[in-house]
Parts: C-alpha cells; structure tokens; sequence
C-alpha cells in the first residue's frame, strides 16, 4: 500500500527468506489471516491449509507484486530513533550477522510490521518465571527457531507450550534433539512420556531456572537444558 501511494519502501527483514512463522510454523485456518489461497497441487484442503501452503502463497504475493526487490533480507533492526525534535527523520541502525559492523540509514518515516508473535524481550504471552545469564542467547521464540542441533552433540531442549506452533515444532526437534522437555499450563497436570516419541516428556509450566543451569517444573521435575524455546 505504501508504494501505491507512492512511497519509496525499503523492508528489513531479519531471515533470509520471506514467512517469517510460517517456514516451521503450524496448520491454520485460511481465513484466520484472510489469504486467498489459489487451488494449486499438492494443496491441503481450503478450511486448513498446512503452513508449507501459507509460505508458498507468501512467496507468490511477494513475488507477484514485485516486493522482493524492496527487502534486505538477512537484515536484523537493533535501533529506531528520531533524529531530533525539530524535524521528521528517523535513524535506522542495522546489522546483518552479529559479529559484523552495524551501518544506520536516515528515513522520513518507520512502520513496525513485526507481528504480533515477535517478544522483545525474555517473557512471552504469560510464561512468567525468571532467566538466569546460563540461558543468555538461548531463549528463543519460536519464530526464532533457525538454529542447528547438532547431530553429534544432540541437545536437551526445554518447549513451552501447547498449541500449533509447539506441536508443528515439536515433530521436527524430536528427531535429532537428546531430549525435549514440553512445559504445558494445565490445573492437574500429570508427568507423562508422549507416545511415539521415546525422548519427549511432557511436564508442568517452569517454576524457575537456577544457577546451575537447570530448570525446575511446577511439578517439583528438573531438567539440565541447553535451550528453551517458547512456541505457542
């Protein structure tokens, strides 16, 4: 809409592909985000379609209205700032790997289009418990999910949730993580092993981590972990 009003656009976009959610995310219904899908092969059924559909019609639209060319893909915003009182520009200060320099653009204007899934900072929705520096960079959302496990130093990975993203998610870590710990809020929850998955335990909400590294469930369980990741 900005560029049909004649607005030169540059979008930041943190990934390397357009999706967002929607590369790991979960099965949902179309008109829960309004997207008219076109029947194309290999499409799941028009009421749910799967989230590898959601990403392809992302992929067209961007595609088809010619809005590749304006994202700088791989580019992460670490600040927004007005440049001063007097006028309306704005600083823009990204980067695009952590270890490389940071550069900043001026701009007349900012629109923030993260989401309403992006958490900007280590509590997410009402996972309420405290984050000691042993879990620094290794609390992710599950938008952020593009790290590797590494094969052969498998890891113990805490989830928290219980809805479509954790289920989607799950699925995918289970296979090549050592273990995954499901944090799931419920009145009487019981600590209980998921079928057809040997190393997926399903536990009460976090209580708290320690120093030590661990984490400790309302349920009195600890678990040592090396990421926790909160899903929907």
């Amino acid at each position: 809409e900005l560029q049909r009003e004649g607005h030169h656009v540059t979008v930041f976009e943190k990934a390397n592909k357009v999706g967002a959610p929607f590369i790991v995310a979960f099965t949902v219904p179309s008109n829960y985000y309004g997207l008219p899908f076109v029947k194309k092969e290999g499409g799941g059924p028009r009421s749910f379609p799967g989230h590898e559909e959601v990403l392809r019609f992302l992929e067209d639209f961007a595609r088809d209205f010619g809005l590749m060319e304006l994202i700088r893909f791989g580019h992460e915003v670490i600040r927004v700032e007005r440049v001063d009182e007097t006028n309306h520009k704005w600083i823009v200060e990204f980067r695009t790997r952590e270890t490389e320099p940071r550069w900043e653009e001026v701009f007349e204007a900012v629109v923030i289009c993260n989401g309403r899934d992006i958490w900007p900072g280590l509590q997410m929705h009402s996972h309420n418990y405290r984050t000691l520096e042993q879990f620094e960079n290794k609390v992710l959302c599950h938008i952020q999910l593009e790290f590797n496990i590494d094969n052969n130093h498998p890891a113990v990975v805490v989830l928290i949730g219980d809805s479509a993203s954790a289920h989607d998610i799950l699925k995918q870590i289970a296979s090549v993580a050592k273990q995954v710990h499901q944090a799931i809020r419920g009145p009487s929850f019981q600590l209980k092993r998921l079928e057809n998955h040997d190393n997926v335990l399903q536990h009460s909400m976090i209580e708290c981590t320690r120093k030590d590294g661990k984490v400790l469930f309302q349920n009195g369980s600890i678990v040592n972990a090396d990421v926790i990741l909160h899903c929907t």
